[in-house]
This record gives structure tokens, C-alpha cells and sequence, in this order.
């Protein structure tokens, strides 16, 4: 079989960009970003973990969004978390922005200011 002249090289994605905390809720983040690039993005993964996890705890990954928005549920009230944004394609996946957010106060939860 007569190989191709041409070479293809598989390039891995872009890292997103504006990656922001749209909403936050007592047990949930709504996270956006940008994604321009000229290697296209297949889908995306979000990894997070508590802030004051150690750092060799695992993060926890959901893949396979494919929208520029989207909500993890099932946090913990007043809990700083660090949230990472990853972009994949058939050359794996690219690197990851990262930011921090903090769920608020759960129902009849009160903060003394004692």
C-alpha cells in the first residue's frame, strides 16, 4: 500500500481561557470559559478537590461536557474548592486553568460574628 506524502501530526488542545465562577449555590459551582483555538476541542473535563485536601489527594474528574458552561452539584456548604478546565481531542488532553471557589452557607446554616 502507497504511504501518503503528507504527515499528520496529532496536536493536543489549547488551554481554556476566562475560566470564572458564574453561580455558586451551598452544594454547587457554575463554572464558564472560553475556548479559540485553531486545534479543535473534542470535549471537556473539569477536575476539583477541596482546597485543604493534601496535595497528593486525587481530584475528582467529569468529562465528556461539551458546552462552555457547566454545573458540579454534590459539594459541601462552606467549602473552598479548586476547580481545573482541560480540553480534549484525539491527541489527548491539553492543559488545564485552574480557579477557586467556595460554596456558601447551607440552609439554617448561620455565621456568627462573634
Amino acid at each position: 500500500m502507497p504511504q501518503s506524502p503528507f504527515l499528520i501530526y496529532a496536536v493536543p488542545p489549547a488551554t481554556p481561557t476566562s475560566l470564572a465562577v458564574n453561580r455558586v449555590s451551598p452544594d454547587s459551582v457554575t463554572l464558564t470559559w472560553r475556548y479559540r483555538d485553531l486545534t479543535p476541542a473534542d470535549y471537556y473535563v473539569i477536575s476539583y478537590k477541596p482546597s485543604d485536601a493534601p496535595p497528593e489527594a486525587p481530584f475528582t474528574d467529569i468529562g465528556g461536557i461539551t458546552d462552555n458552561i457547566y454545573t458540579i452539584d454534590g459539594l459541601e456548604p462552606r467549602t473552598e474548592y479548586v476547580f481545573r478546565v482541560a480540553a480534549v481531542n484525539s491527541a489527548g488532553r491539553g492543559d488545564s486553568n485552574e480557579i477557586h471557589a467556595m460554596t456558601h452557607f447551607g440552609k439554617n446554616q448561620y455565621c456568627s460574628l462573634l
